[in-house]
């Protein structure tokens, strides 16, 4: 499904520890990655660069809210994450193609195929399943779900290891910050407490974006299916509102947003 909201979405179903061991499901809509083409690939330099954005400040500062995170400092940071990167697709571009060059390279299920035809593939990934996962009965937590691309890798957050496929279309991409780990992430529900303090962020948006017929709905979604529903309903539709009908011209034609830019300059 595109990214955005169904009245009717579901959790996808992803097992417990393992694909046969029943279903858990985090509660809440979620709006998938977007779409990357194979155009958009980024080389080394350019993910780097992009990524870095996030993850550091001023040079070589580490922006404490990725970091944190890394360093299983703070599990609340991980919607903070989710959040910037489901808002900005150059960044999805950049994990998605970090991803792609890694798998090429420690995958354990390698083909010779284009990055067109990576985006639109099933890769093997590994978890470590921990004690929190095995006490929540889910290795599913608010803002992403991390795996690695070996089991070795995953060995050293748990010995119990699970292997799973993944679809790379539902995947953020790869990251790594700190120590040498890569993570590759899948995104989850924002917790109720981040997308209440968001709806809360943009409530003057909502008053003035939104019709009382559409205010209304958000209020039914928010008590049917909870705040992240609700604001993911009123998102798209501003999204669609602000996007203007030359912009929509020039997508249909192929250009990307930079040059529609460029050609209006």
């Amino acid at each position: 499904m595109k990214a955005g909201f169904d009245p009717n979405q579901e959790r996808d179903s992803f097992g417990r520890f393992g694909s046969g061991e029943g279903v858990t499901k985090l509660e809440g809509c979620y709006k998938k990655p977007e779409k990357i083409k194979g155009s958009e690939y980024m080389n080394q330099k350019q993910q780097t660069s992009k990524i870095r954005e996030y993850t550091h400040y001023s040079g070589d500062f580490l922006n404490t809210i990725w970091a944190d995170w890394f360093l299983g400092e703070s599990r609340e940071n991980k919607n903070r994450i989710a959040y910037d990167i489901h808002n900005d697709k150059g960044l999805q571009a950049a994990m998605k193609s970090g991803l792609y060059d890694l798998w090429k390279d420690f995958g354990t299920d390698v083909e010779n195929i284009s990055f067109d035809d990576f985006l639109n593939s099933k890769i093997t990934v590994y978890r470590g399943v921990t004690d929190r996962n095995k006490e929540t009965g889910s290795i599913n937590e608010n803002g992403f779900t991390s795996y690695a691309l070996t089991k070795e890798v995953a060995r050293k957050f748990s010995p119990n290891v699970e292997t799973y496929k993944k679809n790379v279309s539902d995947l953020f991409g790869a990251v790594n910050i700190v120590g040498g780990e890569v993570e590759i992430l899948e995104p989850q529900p924002y917790s109720n407490d981040f997308a209440i303090r968001l709806s809360s962020e943009n409530s003057d948006i909502y008053r003035k974006k939104l019709t009382d017929e559409q205010l209304n709905k958000y209020f039914e979604i928010d008590k049917a299916k909870g705040r992240n529903c609700a604001n993911i309903f009123a998102d798209n539709i501003i999204n669609k509102e602000n996007k203007s009908i030359a912009d929509i011209i020039f997508e249909k034609a192929g250009f990307k947003p930079e040059q529609i830019h460029k050609t209006r300059v």
